[in-house]
């Protein structure tokens, strides 16, 4: 089972007319696509996350939502929107159809979630057969730019984070999770995690300032404003 990691630049197909409007809002950002599916009607529900607020976003909705049934939720300073939408609608073509045909017709998993980047770009990832991995990028739409960032053996996030440190960084890791360097109070300093895996604490250091920068590169909403900034 293999994955791929692209990046899309929608064009001018964006997964609603709204997703626009959004990104043009000072007061708004596109957080992550949580869910996207399919209904046996041929419609779509799709639950994603706005950076901003819920005022902001209901007026938006209220404004532009054409064609799009639509539930919002504070979720502390951002909002979460459930959308019912049609996909084939010409109103709404987007790329949330160009996502499920071709799940569709290669029987991908379209993995979730799906990051919006600064420059409103798409990161997503597919899973599937190693055979039609290739096959699928002839079904990318014209309007849209592919980039294809990274592919390889599929795993889950967690084991896929691990994968992505050096030998190095892995053993020192483990070796300083098993002296309970990470252990509240901390059981172990650079110096004994040296002794376990054979180098200087200084190198230690080093290792594990890496490894740190990148896991919480991973797992922080990198969108999300700090408590601070908002005030």
């Amino acid at each position: 089972m293999r994955f791929v990691e692209l990046r899309v630049r929608p064009g001018e197909r964006w997964f609603h007319p709204v997703d626009r409007y959004i990104a043009e809002d000072p007061q708004l950002r596109h957080g992550p696509i949580h869910n996207i599916n399919r209904l046996a009607d041929g419609t779509a529900v799709i639950l994603y996350e706005v950076v901003g607020p819920k005022e902001r976003i209901d007026a938006i909705l209220e404004e532009h939502g054409t064609g799009m049934r639509r539930e919002t939720t504070a979720v502390g300073e951002n909002t979460l929107v459930w959308a019912h939408v049609d996909p084939e609608d010409d109103t709404t073509a987007s790329v949330v159809a160009d996502l499920l045909d071709v799940a569709d017709n290669y029987s991908i998993v379209v993995d979730t979630p799906i990051e919006f980047t600064a420059d409103n770009e798409l990161e997503l990832t597919l899973i599937g057969e190693s055979s039609v991995m290739q096959e699928l990028f002839a079904d990318a739409p014209e309007s849209a730019q592919v980039t294809v960032e990274r592919t390889g053996n599929y795993q889950p996030k967690q084991e896929r984070l691990f994968s992505n440190l050096t030998a190095r960084q892995q053993d020192v890791l483990l070796a300083a999770i098993e002296a309970g360097y990470y252990d509240d109070p901390r059981r172990a300093t650079y110096d004994d995690v040296a002794e376990i895996v054979g180098c200087s604490a200084t190198t230690v250091g080093e290792h594990l300032r890496k490894v740190e920068r990148q896991l919480v590169r991973e797992v922080a909403p990198v969108d999300r404003e700090p408590a601070v900034a908002r005030r």
